[in-house]
C-alpha cells in the first residue's frame, strides 16, 4: 500500500494545510513504517526479502527526490 501510493501521500501531506485528516494520514504512514521495521527483524527469509525490496524502493525514491530538488 505505501509503495503504490507514496507519491499521492507525499502530494497530499505537502500541499494541504495541516488538519486532522492530514495528521491521521501522517500517523498511519509512520505506523506502517514502524510495522515494516518490526517485520524486518523476523528471521524469515522471504519476509525479509519483501521488506528489503520496500526499503530499497523508499530509499531510492528519497534519494532521487532529494537530488532532483537540489538541482533547482
Amino acid at each position: 500500500m505505501l509503495k503504490l501510493n507514496i507519491n499521492l501521500i507525499e502530494q497530499t501531506t505537502n500541499s494541504m494545510e495541516p488538519n486532522e485528516n492530514i495528521n491521521m494520514l501522517r500517523d498511519s504512514v509512520q505506523r506502517g513504517l514502524q510495522y515494516l521495521v518490526q517485520l524486518s527483524n523476523i528471521p524469515e527469509e522471504e519476509l525479509f526479502k519483501i521488506c528489503l525490496e520496500f526499503w530499497h524502493f523508499i530509499s531510492h525514491d528519497c534519494l532521487m527526490k532529494t537530488r532532483g530538488s537540489s538541482m533547482y
